[in-house]
């Protein structure tokens, strides 16, 4: 329906013939520009092939030049390649390789921005050697030469990924990125000499970026988070400073920076931001469109565009604020776009269908060149393989342009005269284009006409013939005079509105107007006329004035009516403005009233001035006189008419009397009933009181309530004031009320109970109302300790609810019961516990209940430790524990039960490790005490078990069960060796005893005595003998010979406590064999040996010689 439509505007507008949608087949060779329509007003060029390569080509982008040339780059066989065409597609020079290297691209896939064209036409790319990282940068001149070598941007941050490129008027690179290292986002930028600025904080932690720049080269920065949704948007001058801080945008994009796109940018020149957002990174997309203002905050509603999207689409925006947004369509596998016009982006959308192709097109780029048309490319398979296809759309219109200089030439215009004022026509399209051009006026209601061939007497509105077809070239600007004639006769200041037209020939839906008004001159002369000047009047008392106001001129007139008079006076006329035709004449009347207080024969003088609201100069007045007359004006008030008083006490009212008259007097002052009843008392200070002219005196009334009145008892008191002939009189009421007295006794029985914790008091309160109202009381509780419960209870057992409202008439009583229910573990002291009673009027009444907790004793002793070791002579440390189980203040004493008797010196010690064999601890109290037991040295026992117990005030006892294991030394003669085993008469021999300790305590100073038969034969000291170890005792013995009695015994003289004695020593029978008689003297071993191995020798040399 929408193509038909475009075909019906086309056919119905535009006389050369169109082709309406692209071929099957794209045309190739140089382009003959042949147009289609689409209902938005562009003319589409049709589609051109600009790849033919067996390589898939992929990814395109675009920018476009001053002159409307596109630079094309796009991606095959992993080598970035560059074309430029014109806007007809037709390639300028051959296709060219940048670099061999990857596309920046998001973490979910999608591709960076990664190229950027600056002032000078040279086009500025990123790419990187793998995947993510290794970002590089170079700049190109338009025939795709280098000037620069490539600039590797890792030095920007730690290992910097995902990085973005845009470049601005100021021929400056700035790149946005993450950094690895800190896990920042940052931006960064190259300057005209190729020097790096970098490290310019965008947000402290996020995944995923892109940016753009707006008009004024501030680039917008926007990146997501790591983990969450959302997006924020940072704000940079173009030096890198901080303009706004990150600022959050709601995106409708569901996922985090690892998962999801980030947004297509493009801004307008109003500054606004329009984001084009995908909702996903693989599969069908919906496409979202949003807007955002200068400072990052949204101006719409994300716009759901398409919910069938392949790609990621791409947007643009015109001069005139025009939003163009492009995507594939996973339907029929064309391309589409959008245009949304400004301030209309909720309106109903119409995408048109841009082609229609066999295969597979998607990918698309947009841009936009100076003379607002759109120039796209896109990826397409409809010739067998993916190739690169661009597309054009010339922009047609008209614009019309007036400078204040010119609209001042015609603003004002006199009857009968010409003036003509220069408007411009600009053709704004990219092509030669026909305006035609018409005037036309809105005259409200006042005759005119327009064309050179008008006759009236009215406004006059023409443009020459030949000025209203115009053909202009590209861009053409042509100025074209329009002519204003002024009606015969009009009104001051009347204007007309001119409105000027044009229309394109070739868009027919693109026209622009210019409007303006034209004001008519005219001459202005007005008069003002009172026929009686001066008049008398009472003081207060209005009196009129009848003021004729003519129009003496030749036109209409608005005449404005201002009046001055003396201060205090009131002055007013019944119209401020009075309009009036030539000749014509209004009556206007004028009222002043004196004030109040003015004094006798006062005049008053009241100037009425009319002045022309056209011609400010142009005015005239008339002057008037008011006499005032003496008088007396009597004022009779109560500063406080109404009062509140207390049964039986008076009140007070000042009356005020006074006198607005300007001449003095007596008032007389009466006092009048109106209502109320029992014995009240009313009384005067005066009844008379006299009063100048503007004076104001006190009178004050005395009232006094009945001493039995009830609350809201009321009396009203006419207080009348006059003077003595009766002339002038004045009245006003006064009230007094009976103000309600509170008073309630309350008294609880009775007053001191005394209870175990948990238990239930029961308390008789009697409620009497003492006041003079009835009074609707409320219970609750004012102090109450923590964990207790107080409730009341009507006589029969129902329950009263703190909102519940008991109603007492005055002089009444009642009776409730309150229940206290104490807490489990209550504190044994006295309590104050208070009810809390509250009147109508919330004051508070105490209902005092005293409750005694009586003292429950209950202890523990516990120990950290129950068994431990000791050894004679030694001393052992037991932590004992005691805790007050009970809820009062408790001493506990210690005592030891069950050592033996001869144990002595055994002591406690507080925390401080005092002397002290008693804990005074609070309610749950705890603490520890330390049990000193000696061990006696003598003592060969192993083990002993005793009691600790404690005994509290209230001879509640408590025991905990000790037990103490007593180490002590074993020693053993456990071997002795003898050396030489053969034991000889007169020879030495060593003996070596081992003593083995095998008990648990170490020995020092340990005797080991040797006996031969029953002689001491030598002693053996050991300085230390450790438990489980041993050590050797060595003796030398010379034997006599015969059989002898040994005997090794350790500790003789039982300086050594042990568990057993009877392995103390060990007995061993030796036999010494007897020596020869030589070897048993002394003193003949060595000769007699050295005599034997003489004659040994001899032996040996008389056998030799024989």
């Amino acid at each position: 329906m929408r193509k038909a439509l475009a075909y019906a505007i086309v056919i119905g507008f535009v006389t050369t013939g169109f082709i309406g949608m692209v071929q099957a087949e794209t045309p190739e060779g140089k382009a003959q520009g042949r147009p289609m329509a689409t209902a938005d007003g562009l003319y589409w060029q049709d589609d051109r092939r600009l790849t033919n390569n067996g390589g898939e080509d992929t990814y395109p982008t675009l920018v476009v030049d001053t002159f409307g040339n596109s630079f094309v780059m796009y991606y095959r066989d992993r080598t970035h390649k560059y074309i430029k065409i014109d806007r007809y597609g037709n390639p300028l020079f051959d296709e060219k390789d940048i670099v061999s290297a990857q596309i920046p691209t998001q973490h979910c896939g999608q591709p960076c921005e990664r190229i950027g064209i600056d002032s000078q036409e040279n086009f500025h790319v990123v790419w990187t050697t793998q995947t993510l990282y290794g970002p590089m940068y170079q700049k190109f001149a338009s025939n795709g030469n280098p000037l620069t070598q490539p600039i590797n941007l890792a030095p920007m941050a730690s290992n910097p990924h995902v990085v973005n490129l845009a470049v601005g008027k100021n021929n400056r690179g700035y790149f946005a990125y993450e950094n690895e290292g800190s896990e920042r986002i940052e931006m960064a930028y190259v300057d005209n000499n190729f020097n790096l600025h970098t490290g310019y904080l965008s947000t402290t932690s996020g995944e995923g970026v892109t940016l753009g720049l707006n008009k004024k080269d501030y680039p917008y920065v926007f990146s997501k988070s790591w983990s969450g949704t959302g997006m924020w948007v940072t704000i940079f001058s173009p030096e890198g400073q901080v303009f706004q801080s990150p600022t959050k945008v709601d995106t409708p994009v569901a996922g985090s920076g690892w998962d999801s796109p980030l947004p297509a940018l493009a801004f307008s020149t109003d500054g606004a931001c329009h984001m084009l957002q995908a909702s996903r990174a693989s599969g069908i997309k919906t496409l979202y469109y949003t807007k955002l203002g200068p400072d990052g905050a949204k101006l719409t509603n994300d716009i759901m565009l398409t919910s069938n999207s392949n790609d990621y689409g791409d947007i643009c925006v015109d001069s005139k604020r025009n939003v163009y947004i492009i995507w594939g369509d996973a339907g029929d596998q064309d391309i589409y776009y959008v245009r949304i016009q400004p301030n209309q982006e909720n309106a109903t959308l119409q995408p048109v269908r841009l082609t229609n192709a066999p295969g597979i097109d998607r990918d698309p780029q947009i841009t936009v060149d100076p003379e607002d048309s759109l120039h796209t490319s896109w990826v397409s398979d409809r010739d067998g393989n993916k190739e690169i296809y661009y597309k054009f759309a010339f922009s047609y219109g008209v614009e019309l342009g007036m400078t204040p200089d010119e609209m001042a030439k015609i603003m004002y215009i006199h009857p009968n005269e010409t003036k003509s004022a220069n408007i411009t026509v600009r053709n704004m399209g990219g092509q030669n284009d026909t305006m035609y051009l018409g005037i036309a006026g809105d005259f409200y209601g006042k005759e005119g006409g327009t064309g050179k061939d008008y006759k009236g007497e009215g406004y006059k509105l023409w443009i020459d013939e030949k000025h209203k077809e115009l053909n202009l070239d590209a861009q053409e600007i042509r100025k074209i005079p329009i002519y204003v004639r002024g009606a015969a006769r009009g009104t001051p200041n009347e204007y007309i509105k001119v409105v000027v037209n044009a229309t394109s020939t070739m868009n027919p839906m693109k026209n622009d107007t210019v409007e303006f008004r034209t004001y008519l001159v005219v001459d202005h002369r007005i008069t003002l006329k009172c026929a009686e000047r001066v008049r008398v009047t009472s003081a207060g008392v209005p009196t009129q004035y009848s003021i004729s106001v003519s129009n003496i001129g030749d036109i209409d007139e608005r005449v404005i009516i201002s009046v001055n008079g003396p201060p205090g006076w009131e002055y007013e006329v019944d119209s401020d403005l009075v309009k009036l035709r030539p000749t014509e004449t209004w009556m206007l009347t004028l009222k002043v009233t004196p004030p109040p207080d003015a004094q006798a024969d006062e005049m008053g003088v009241v100037t009425v001035t009319g002045r022309s609201e056209a011609e400010y100069s142009v005015k005239d007045q008339v002057t008037t006189h008011t006499l005032v007359m003496p008088y007396m004006f009597i004022e009779l008030g109560a500063d406080e008419p109404e009062k509140f008083v207390d049964p039986g006490n008076p009140t007070y009212f000042t009356l005020r009397v006074s006198n607005y008259g300007n001449m003095a007097g007596t008032v007389i002052i009466i006092l009048e009933i109106v209502s109320g009843t029992g014995l009240w008392i009313t009384s005067l200070d005066t009844n008379a009181v006299g009063v100048a002219g503007g004076e104001t005196k006190q009178v004050i009334l005395t009232v006094v309530a009945p001493t039995d009145a009830e609350a809201g008892t009321r009396l009203v008191v006419r207080v009348q004031g006059f003077d003595a002939e009766k002339r002038y009189s004045a009245e006003c009421l006064v009230t007094t009320i009976v103000r309600q007295v509170h008073n309630i006794r309350v008294a609880a029985t009775p007053e001191m109970q005394s209870l175990r914790p948990a238990d239930v008091a029961t308390y008789a309160v009697v409620l009497a109302n003492l006041g003079n109202g009835a009074e609707e009381v409320t219970l609750g509780a004012s102090e109450l300790p923590v964990g207790w419960d107080l409730s009341y209870q009507r006589l029969d057992g129902s329950l009263i609810s703190e909102i519940d409202e008991l109603y007492l008439q005055p002089g009444s009583s009642l009776t409730i019961n309150a229940i206290v229910r104490t807490a489990v573990g209550s504190l044994a002291q006295l309590y104050a516990i208070k009810g809390r009673l509250l009147d109508r009027d919330k004051n508070v009444y105490l209902i005092n209940m005293g409750i005694e907790i009586l003292q429950e004793y209950d202890i523990d002793v516990t120990t950290t430790l129950s068994k431990q070791t000791g050894v004679p002579g030694g001393k052992v440390l037991y932590t004992i524990i005691g805790k007050n189980k009970g809820n009062g203040f408790d001493t506990l004493t210690f005592e030891t039960s069950g050592l033996p008797r001869e144990w002595q010196g055994i002591e406690f010690r507080d925390v401080n490790f005092e002397l002290q064999n008693e804990l005074s601890l609070n309610a749950s109290g705890l603490e520890r005490m330390s049990l000193v037991v000696p061990i006696p040295a003598g003592v060969n026992g192993t083990s002993v078990e005793f009691y600790v117990t404690a005994r509290s005030l209230g001879m509640v006892t408590d025991s905990v069960k000790l037990v103490l294991d007593i180490r002590m030394a074993n020693l053993v003669i456990s071997k002795v060796t003898c050396s030489p085993k053969t034991l000889r008469a007169n020879k030495l021999a060593t003996l070596v005893v081992t003593i083995d300790n095998i008990g648990e305590v170490n020995v020092e100073n340990v005797t080991v005595r040797f006996y031969q038969d029953r002689a001491i034969m030598g002693n053996e000291r050991l300085e230390r003998v450790s438990g489980g170890t041993n050590r050797t005792a060595t003796f030398t013995w010379m034997a006599k010979g015969g059989t002898h009695s040994l005997r090794f015994v350790v500790d003789p003289d039982n300086l050594i406590v042990e568990n057993n004695k009877a392995d103390n020593q060990a007995r061993q029978t030796v036999k010494v064999q007897e020596g020869s008689f030589l070897e048993q003297l002394p003193g003949f071993e060595g000769p007699l040996m050295l005599l034997a191995l003489a004659a040994g020798a001899a032996v040996l040399v008389l056998r030799r010689k024989k």
